[in-house]
């Protein structure tokens, strides 16, 4: 897709045609030099503006695949050049999607929690979800005889549903066991941690806390951003409160919203675009498709992210590395840059000492013919040194 700064360089290319048709003439009629009038036609040709943007975009995209970035279009490099929000989604993208189960509290005596993770984990074993991995990876590291689910269903955005021994037995989030039914009459508190809810036949049976850390490099990554002028960082989740916090603790995130289904996380970036931002969203799993879908520009964590992330999103990293985020806006920032540069220097600025020139009589049709590939020259060699040019991070 073309960028906005390509589509006015062709309207102005457009634009500019009729008009020196008519300066040609002008001069003719004054003059009566046909010499001059085509050194005048050579210099006010509008041909380098239609150079000045696809060559970088080109070299852009090329630089950011180098990087191991890979951008769809055009558009989003200006998009992304001029985006002052970021929003990040917690598990994945933000931690290290590498959950493990850190407590284990059962509410029924005759419930053992050895039964209960045992249990849970039977639920959750054709789950691909990252916590439902650390619940099956728990149990398996007290070989724990985990069956197989008589009947299973992944409800979206809240766990699963299955039927394990004879028992129904729901594992997720407390709208999941709410649903259903099931009454949550125990305190469940957990600072930093994310609490899986597991109710079986009914009965709110026990949770299983789960904690997870910070990506590396994610205090950097934020910091780098907000450097480059980012004015506004969200941190959107689907877990409580407290769970959020805690991960966002440090991390200098301007908001944190916590208990979020995936309409919600919408609804949000809905929220900041209305506000006046323009929002890049960075997400990883099925529930953030829509998210990512919905902002301005939409980044996958490709190694670890799924197919529909990847599909929804504009640009995919090719690696689970936040910096990948800060060296693609600092390609499209510069791209941008260098855009500008072509547009001012390489066509304004000599086009117009071009012209000065003919007018005065100083140089002949021949001569600029020679001087007219100038900036064509300029323009290329600009655009090409986004591929060697120092860019941080990339």
């Amino acid at each position: 897709m073309r960028a906005p700064v390509q589509k006015l360089a062709d309207r102005v290319a457009s634009w500019l045609i009729p008009i020196v048709l008519v300066f040609l003439v002008g001069v003719f009629v004054v003059t009566g030099d046909v010499s001059k009038v085509v050194t005048l036609l050579i210099f006010t040709s509008p041909a380098e503006l239609g150079l000045a943007t696809p060559l970088v975009m080109i070299a852009a995209i090329a630089r950011a695949a180098r990087t191991g970035i890979l951008i769809k279009g055009g558009l989003y490099l200006e998009l992304l050049a001029r985006a002052d929000a970021v929003v990040f989604d917690k598990t994945g993208t933000l931690t290290a999607n590498k959950p493990e189960v850190s407590q284990i509290v059962a509410f029924d005596a005759a419930l053992p929690e050895a039964e209960l993770i045992r249990l849970a984990a039977a639920a959750d074993r054709r789950s691909a979800h990252p916590l439902a991995k650390a619940v099956v990876h728990e149990a398996t590291r007290r070989n724990l005889n985990v069956p197989e689910p008589q009947d299973f269903e992944q409800v979206q955005a809240r766990g699963v549903r299955a039927t394990v021994e004879g028992k129904v037995v729901l594992v997720g989030n407390p709208a999941l066991l709410r649903e259903a039914g099931v009454a949550i009459d125990k305190s469940v508190e957990g600072t930093g941690q994310t609490p899986v809810h597991v109710a079986i036949d009914g009965r709110f049976a026990g949770v299983i806390y789960v904690a997870d850390q910070l990506r590396p490099g994610a205090k950097q990554a934020i910091a780098a951003l907000k450097a480059s002028g980012v004015k506004h960082i969200v941190m959107l989740t689907g877990d409580n409160a407290a769970t959020a916090e805690a991960i966002a603790e440090g991390l200098d995130i301007d908001d944190v919203k916590p208990n979020l289904m995936p309409e919600d996380k919408v609804a949000a970036i809905a929220e900041l675009q209305q506000q006046g931002f323009k929002v890049a969203m960075v997400g990883d799993g099925v529930n953030d498709a829509p998210a990512l879908a919905r902002a301005d520009i939409g980044f996958a964590m490709g190694g670890g992210g799924t197919q529909a992330a990847l599909e929804a999103a504009n640009i995919a990293l090719m690696t689970d590395d936040l910096s990948k985020i800060v060296a693609a806006r600092n390609i499209a920032r510069r791209a941008y840059r260098t855009i500008q540069e072509n547009l001012w220097v390489g066509v304004g600025v000599v086009h117009a000492l071009g012209i000065t020139a003919a007018l005065m009589g100083w140089i002949g049709p021949i001569e600029a013919a020679f001087i007219h590939l100038g900036p064509d020259i300029l323009v290329f060699v600009n655009s090409s040194k986004l591929l060697s040019v120092k860019i941080p991070g990339a």
